[in-house]
């Protein structure tokens, strides 16, 4: 329907749809990271990063070269999305 045919009370009725980033995934969490600690021996030294996330509360681990980005107090989310059972290769 052309522009110049529209009111603009029927403008108003118009339902835009724009799609984000919340459409692709199934569940979404948030939290702040709250601990820091590091792990292990010189030969298998890890870091783990502790959040609660929506009641959820989640420890990584990770190496070290891996993790440096985090810091305490950081906002961290969680994005879960369902996979095709085709994608898992056993």
């Amino acid at each position: 329907m052309p522009n110049h045919l529209l009111s603009p009370c029927s403008v108003l009725h118009f339902k835009v749809e724009q799609k984000s980033l919340l459409d692709k995934f199934k569940y979404i969490m948030h939290g702040l990271v709250y601990n820091l600690a590091e792990d292990g021996s010189r030969s298998k030294f890890i870091v783990g990063i502790y959040a609660p996330l929506g009641g959820l509360q989640i420890l990584l681990k990770g190496d070290p070269s891996c993790c440096t980005k985090f810091k305490r107090d950081q906002k961290l989310f969680l994005l879960v999305r369902k996979v095709p059972h085709n994608f898992v290769t056993e």
